[in-house]
């Protein structure tokens, strides 16, 4: 969100990776920051409420944005909507180039996905960037905005260990002798962790490689390697290649206790929740001209099976959530908020 945007000397629009922080921060802040952020585009557009901020306890100033987002537009004639439109596209279309590189560039296919989103953020761009994959649905989990924090409290201990090796694959007997120094050694240090031994979780995983191929992949260790291998090889690249040797590159241990949720599923009925405001706001797909009048939600007042249709904004504590049109929301029995789009399941 605190992403600054600028023209660069050829004059296209940057949006990043410089950044206001969280002092000045944006421009929205009233802190002292003059620049145009992802933040101010979003206020400007009508997607962050100025009195709904952090639960209402921050006031956001809707003035500051105007002024920063029209002089971003002044220096390439666009007027101040086109501007934080132009700003919240290449955000969007960034965001949609890095989940590209961590899924079809390693050979999955995101349709055959659900696009978890967090952060304060997330939730203003999730629906969009997962139009632009092809995924139909977004889960945006219980306090999305301090979800990274949670997680830090709820995981497991856990040690990732690993060996370089790079050697043609070995025998069963000899891999079960490489992992035995590295399991020894994440099983003490879990133990001094106050991890009790017998709820240890070991993961062995092998990064391997055909003979003249420039990258590995990991596979599970266990039984069948050599199928397995030869299956997602042919997965990945369209082809096989059992006439080459399989080189191991390196052996990778994963050891964990147990994890602790900190939240438990409710029951779960059908109920249409009150909207707070409706405002006037523009969506990203269709431009300036559309801007549409869109209901306000309170996430914390929304039980799971609550649900709404959008046009729609749902606002909580640390982050903000837009449905846009053809999009449905939903709580589930854990406090998920669940979008799915055309044609996915609500």
């Amino acid at each position: 969100g605190g992403s600054l945007a600028s023209w660069d000397p050829g004059g296209a629009l940057c949006v990043g990776p410089e950044s206001a922080g969280a002092l000045p921060g944006p421009a929205c802040y009233g802190r002292g920051g003059r620049r145009a952020t992802v933040t101010d585009a979003h206020l400007v557009a009508g997607r962050l409420h100025p009195e709904a901020f952090l639960g209402g306890e921050f006031a956001l100033d809707a003035e500051a944005s105007r002024a920063a987002l029209t002089a971003l537009g002044a220096e390439a004639g666009l007027t101040m909507f086109e501007a934080a439109i132009a700003v919240l596209e290449i955000a969007s279309a960034d965001m949609e180039r890095a989940l590209r590189r961590v899924s079809l560039a390693e050979g999955h296919d995101p349709r055959d996905f659900h696009l978890y989103a967090f952060g304060g953020a997330g939730g203003l761009h999730a629906a969009w960037v997962a139009s632009r994959l092809g995924m139909r649905s977004v889960v945006m989990p219980p306090h999305a905005g301090v979800f990274s924090a949670v997680g830090m409290l709820a995981a497991p201990a856990r040690r990732t260990l690993a060996k370089t090796v790079l050697c043609e694959l070995p025998s069963q007997r000899d891999r079960r002798e490489l992992f035995a120094d590295l399991e020894e050694r994440a099983r003490a240090e879990l133990i001094a962790e106050g991890v009790a031994p017998s709820a240890i979780k070991m993961r062995r995983v092998l990064e391997l490689r055909s003979a003249g191929q420039g990258g590995e992949f990991a596979i599970p260790e266990g039984p069948k390697l050599v199928e397995r291998f030869h299956a997602e090889h042919e997965r990945r690249f369209g082809y096989r290649r059992e006439d080459r040797p399989i080189l191991l590159v390196a052996a990778r241990l994963r050891a964990e206790g147990p994890s602790s949720s900190p939240w438990t599923a409710q029951t779960v009925r059908d109920e249409a929740p009150e909207p707070f405001a409706t405002e006037t706001a523009i969506l990203l797909e269709d431009g300036d001209e559309a801007r549409k009048p869109m209901n306000w939600y309170r996430r914390e007042e929304m039980r799971p099976g609550a649900r709404c249709t959008g046009p729609a904004i749902v606002a909580e504590y640390s982050g903000t959530t837009v449905v846009p049109s053809g999009w449905q929301a939903r709580i589930e029995a854990c406090g998920s908020l669940v979008l799915s789009g055309p044609g996915g399941a609500a």
